[in-house]
């Protein structure tokens, strides 16, 4: 709520419409290590070894929603409009264009927008989010028209039924009783009786109740494997670890189908940053060894929803099969 933090394009066949890239982190595709969109395939760079293509009054609009509306979640559905392009699948219409979708700065799922019709994201958190959409070539440099042509909505998202309870109670009771009791009797005999009483009760009850309970930040993992094929049948571990604990927060064994495989891990604890390592079992004997291939990835202090995306080509982990 996503394994590479792999720079690879969106393509060009329908088979890819559901899938994403990103986050692109600057450390791999050439910008600051911040997690954020500042260049790479999908984060509105350019690529030095291709001419850039401009598409003269094209616009793209985010039609709804509107601007700072409130819109019920958890499933939030936008619709757009481009002018200037048709839009469809690269292998449709390569003159055309698709649109490229960011959700809070990371890869929206699905990433790539193929078909000028709405578009629903799923599983989006209650509080404020930013879509931004870009306007994509169809030329196969899957890059982004030069001057950019985007757009963006910030929104936010409540759920059904939605409380919000901050309890504080202060209760001060000040009961002061004060009684004076005097009596004074002088007779002729010179007896002198005199009987003063003096009770004075001071009840002060102060009572102040807070209750206020802070949630851990939860987060969502999405990680899918592509081009897996040359070891189709071979079984990929995944591993999440936090940088700073040290916990495993999350493993899973996969085993590679069609080429590739997908799995997610809805609602993750903590918001430190974490490592994901995984091996493919080449072997078969059902550990991490010499002859396994094995990939770590550096994700920054995740968001709501991560999508990380590996490749059979991704550089090899520096550590090996440690994690594991």
């Amino acid at each position: 709520m996503t394994l590479a933090l792999l720079l690879i394009g969106c393509g060009g066949d329908k088979d890819d419409s559901g899938t994403t890239d990103g986050p692109v982190f600057g450390s791999q595709a050439g910008g600051a290590d911040d997690g954020s969109r500042d260049s790479g395939d999908g984060g509105g760079g350019t690529d030095p070894g291709r001419t850039p293509e401009s598409l003269p009054g094209g616009i793209l609009t985010i039609l709804s929603p509107g601007d700072a509306e409130a819109v019920l979640g958890p499933d939030v559905t936008f619709t757009w409009e481009v002018i200037g392009c048709n839009v469809d699948y690269p292998s449709n219409d390569s003159g055309g264009c698709h649109l490229h979708a960011f959700i809070d700065g990371y890869g929206a799922d699905p990433y790539g927008w193929y078909e000028p019709v709405p578009v629903t994201l799923e599983g989006l958190s209650i509080g404020e989010h930013t879509l931004v959409l870009e306007l994509i070539t169809n030329s196969g440099s899957d890059l982004p028209f030069e001057p950019l042509i985007s757009d963006t909505v910030t929104f936010n998202v409540y759920y059904e039924g939605d409380t919000d309870t901050d309890t504080d109670t202060d209760t001060d009771t000040d009961t002061d009783t004060d009684t004076d009791t005097d009596t004074d009797t002088d007779t002729d005999t010179d007896a002198d009786t005199d009987t003063d009483t003096d009770t004075d009760t001071d009840t002060d009850t102060d009572t102040d109740t807070d209750t206020d309970t802070d949630v851990e930040p939860m987060w969502d993992l999405s990680v899918l494997g592509t081009g897996f094929d040359p070891v189709e049948g071979v079984e990929v571990t995944i591993q999440v670890t936090g940088q700073d604990s040290g916990l495993v927060l999350a493993s899973t064994t996969e085993t590679v189908a069609d080429g590739g495989f997908n799995t997610t891990w809805p609602a993750l604890l903590g918001d430190e940053a974490v490592w994901v390592d995984s091996y493919a079992d080449a072997d078969g004997d059902g550990a991490c060894g010499p002859d396994d291939l094995a990939w770590r990835y550096d994700v920054p202090a995740p968001a709501d929803h991560v999508f990380l995306r590996t490749s059979p080509s991704d550089p090899a982990s520096d550590v090996g099969c440690d994690p594991f």
